[in-house]
């Protein structure tokens, strides 16, 4: 009776943990990858989200974020995507860097640039944007000795707070009367 009992145990305890196994064919194969997508934008530009795929055997899942990027500031941002399958909550994420890589756009202000020996030349100045909006001024470069008949070249320069230097060059004429 005792081995009975024993053996009944045995057989009991094996298909009670037999219960707990899945069998190999239904295990599923879980992946979630990014999405070919712009990680590195100019600053102010606009950043498309390409989202990421969830794949659970033949199933397919796209996955967008919600996560707010925000193009106006330089720096990164930490994108992040979320999705729960099967009670198990999976993310992934991205990197998204905001740069400043386009130099000011300087404009040469009208101005007369063409004068007499001896007549002061007024300088009409320029004016300078930069594309993340932040207010840049030019600086003159170069001289003109309006006392010798020549020509003379001044650039205007503009440097933006990421280093990148746009300038704008102007020819004056210094002629005889």
């Amino acid at each position: 009776m005792k081995k009975l009992i024993f053996v009944l145990l045995i057989i009991i305890v094996s298909f009670l943990t037999s219960c707990n196994q899945t069998p190999d064919e239904d295990k599923v194969d879980i992946s979630f990858t990014l999405n070919k997508g712009f990680d590195s934008i100019e600053i102010n530009d606009s950043w498309l989200d390409e989202g990421a795929v969830l794949k659970a055997g033949d199933e397919t899942f796209n996955v967008f974020t919600q996560t707010a990027v925000n193009t106006a500031e330089l720096g990164t941002i930490e994108v992040i995507y979320g999705y729960t399958y099967l009670e198990i909550d999976y993310s992934i994420s991205r990197i998204v860097t905001i740069t400043d890589q386009t130099p000011p756009l300087v404009s040469i202000l009208p101005g007369v640039d063409t004068i007499y020996v001896g007549d002061d030349w007024v300088d009409g100045g320029c004016s300078a944007v930069d594309n993340s909006s932040e207010s840049v001024t030019c600086t003159l470069q170069g001289t003109v000795d309006s006392n010798t008949v020549g020509e003379y070249t001044v650039i205007y320069v503009s440097i933006d707070s990421s280093g990148n230097e746009g300038s704008a060059t102007r020819i004056i004429n210094v002629i005889e009367w």
